[in-house]
């Protein structure tokens, strides 16, 4: 019996483990686009964030260090940056969201008692024991134009349980995220 509860615990804890990590990015773009021929990229205005519904305020920061984490990983694969957004190859902007979600686990849980009303005898009771969390889910995506065919060709995004260690230290938690979903860029 305690085989199982061993188990169950470490179930549990490797379910818990994998629904923090950083959901992989779901990437979609025009097949039709060479992507090879893109040398430049701009940032379609001033100011390229787009505030998709959220649960909570954005820092007024947030745009900065997104736009620093794009700018900084499309130049680490190649791609060089104009202030030009007319004589750009392709032109960024991103869209940023949270919402609010509850998590609820119910697992099979035993213990040991009487059962009975006349005590006839000891044993064990299966029950379920249930665990519920309230979290916050970020939400960004990141698009990519062709400037001279003004069409949008590639799209990726990613949610992410935003936790309090993120909060406080958030570049480093922003430059991974777009670096995970600009890996994806171009595409192969």
């Amino acid at each position: 019996m305690q085989f199982h509860s061993i188990n169950r615990w470490m179930m549990l804890g490797l379910i818990t483990l994998l629904s923090g990590c950083t959901s992989s990015a779901v990437v979609d773009y025009d097949r039709s686009v060479q992507f090879e021929r893109y040398k430049t990229f701009a940032f379609i205005s001033d100011h390229p964030m787009i505030l998709g519904s959220t649960s909570f305020p954005v820092s007024p920061l947030l745009e900065g260090r997104l736009t620093q984490a794009i700018q900084t990983s499309l130049q680490s694969r190649g791609l060089v940056f104009s202030t030009d957004r007319e004589t750009a190859d392709v032109a960024v902007s991103f869209t940023v969201g949270s919402r609010e979600k509850i998590s609820v686990d119910s697992y099979p849980s035993a213990y040991q008692g009487y059962y009975g009303r006349y005590d006839w005898g000891a044993g064990y009771y299966y029950g379920n024991d249930v665990s519920v969390r309230q979290y916050t889910q970020g939400l960004l995506a990141i698009d990519l134009f062709d400037v001279k065919a003004r069409q949008p060709v590639w799209h990726a995004k990613a949610s992410q349980q935003i936790t309090s260690k993120m909060q406080k230290k958030p570049e480093s938690f922003i430059q991974k995220i777009v670096d995970s979903m600009l890996s994806k860029f171009p595409p192969n």
